[in-house]
């Protein structure tokens, strides 16, 4: 009687807690990052989900089957959500829950498991500028480019101007770049970049880089270069100087002079004048001149063009030619000299020279557009001979130039009985001369037939059978031989 009390009783308890209780069920559980994928020391969390029931629970995490975390009190919400931070937290993830009724726990089913992922951070790129000081001429290309010194396999770049992006384009290797054809002075400013990688399916933004700053200068212009002589020519030894001159360029700036292409003069401090002076003694300083300016900026020069050329010329005068119509002159004759100059600039004096003595000899105008005169002696004698020269001037630039001395010519004076004395000796050597010429004629034609006749005529008694052979072929050698036969 009392066994089948006690049965009645459970039966009766266990109805009413099936009336009373519903049975736990399986959970729910997801990562607040749908992949499961975090960065490296990325913080994160995990939620238990119970679909309906109100009963109270407590709530079990389990990391790899291993117990992570319980709830500290029973609470009747149908979630329960649990921080961690992702660093050494990566595996799978499972939940549950636990329901207290008259003094039993009872379990419910394990949650399907979901996988935490812990990829490693993005490292910071770098940025760099194709010119390292960052100054730039209006209309230079400026080429930036983003570098990542670790490869992953999907990546897309982007770069800013201050907080506005400028582009974004797709990076097959660790490096991309951005490039603007034609600067502009709005382009001046600090420009950094990122990058976006994937990782099992999630997508990460790296940090900026660190700023780069862009200035963008008015380029140099064209210089004028002048002479204080408008022509360019000078006299030797004499003071000049050249101008630089830069229109409107208010900039510190330094000058270089250039002559046939090399530096010969550099200004080594610098200036907002829009003009140096180079002054100069002109000695042998003649050739082409340019001239530029540089500004120097952040560590960069930016360099004018250079001027156009103009040309420095040192005025001398090359010497002139001599010539004289006769070496030999007869006392109380005449001889002639002509002076002649081969030079660009026109002669005004031409000027003859004995013996080169500083006093000329004698001095001649010259008429315009001949470059050469003429100077005849008379009644020429004995103090007369000797070495001559000539010289000219010229008019350069109001001054008169003098050219040095040419090459000497020279003249000897002959006496006239001399003269004679040499024409009648000359007629008696002649003379001479066609007899010896017509002595030597008989003799050989004489000398011949003697030989003939005597070659013909020889003794019966003194005849031998012998033939002498003369070698002609060249000539005589010492080591001849007769040939008998």
């Amino acid at each position: 009687m009392e066994t089948g009390v006690w049965l009645l009783l459970f039966v009766g308890f266990a109805v009413h807690w099936s009336l009373s209780q519903n049975p736990p069920i399986k959970p729910v559980i997801k990562f607040n990052q749908p992949t499961g994928v975090y960065l490296f020391g990325e913080t994160g969390d995990i939620t238990c989900t119970v679909a309906g029931d109100k009963q109270e629970k407590v709530f079990e995490f389990s990391l790899n089957n291993e117990m992570l975390h319980q709830s500290p009190t029973a609470t009747v919400d149908t979630f329960y959500t649990v921080p961690f931070e992702a660093k050494h937290h990566g595996g799978q993830y499972k939940c549950r829950y636990i329901i207290y009724s008259d003094t039993r726990y009872i379990d419910s089913p394990m949650s399907e498991a979901v996988t935490a992922i812990i990829a490693d951070p993005l490292i910071t790129p770098l940025i760099s500028l194709d010119e390292t000081t960052g100054v730039y001429a209006v209309g230079e290309a400026i080429t930036m480019t983003c570098i990542v010194t670790r490869f992953y396999r999907a990546r897309l770049f982007y770069f800013y101007k201050g907080h506005q992006q400028l582009s974004s384009s797709p990076g097959t290797s660790n490096t991309n770049t951005l490039t603007i054809p034609k600067s502009r002075p709005s382009h001046s400013g600090q420009y950094k970049c990122r990058y976006r990688d994937s990782f099992q399916s999630r997508q990460f933004d790296s940090q900026h880089s660190q700023a780069v700053t862009v200035t963008i200068e008015a380029p140099p212009i064209k210089p004028v270069i002048t002479f204080n002589k408008p022509t360019g020519v000078y006299l030797p030894g004499e003071m000049g100087n050249i101008t630089c001159t830069v229109t409107g360029d208010k900039r510190d700036k330094n000058f270089e002079l250039f002559r046939n292409n090399e530096v010969v003069h550099f200004t080594r401090t610098t200036s907002q004048d829009s003009f140096v002076r180079f002054s100069f003694r002109a000695e042998h300083r003649g050739g082409q001149y340019q001239c530029r300016y540089g500004i120097y900026i952040n560590a960069r020069w930016l360099v004018s063009p250079n001027s156009e050329s103009v040309t420095m010329k040192i005025a001398t005068l090359p010497k002139p030619n001599i010539s004289v119509d006769s070496s030999g002159v007869v006392r109380g004759g005449a001889v002639t000299f002509n002076c002649r100059s081969p030079g660009e600039y026109p002669a005004i004096e031409f000027y003859l020279h004995r013996q080169g003595v500083a006093n000329h000899y004698g001095a001649k105008s010259a008429v315009l557009g001949i470059n050469s005169v003429t100077f005849t002696i008379r009644n020429v004698d004995h103090s007369e001979m000797g070495n001559y020269t000539c010289r000219y001037e010229a008019l350069i630039d109001g001054k008169n130039l003098s050219s040095s001395l040419s090459d000497p010519v020279h003249i000897s004076v002959i006496e006239k009985e001399l003269v004679g004395l040499a024409a009648c000796l000359g007629s008696a050597v002649g003379l001479i001369l066609i007899l010896a010429l017509l002595g030597v004629c008989l003799w050989r034609k004489g000398k011949t037939k003697s030989i003939s006749e005597t070659s013909n005529v020889v003794p019966s008694g003194d005849q031998i059978n012998e033939t002498i052979t003369f070698d002609i072929s060249g000539p005589t050698r010492p080591w001849h031989k007769f040939v008998r036969r």
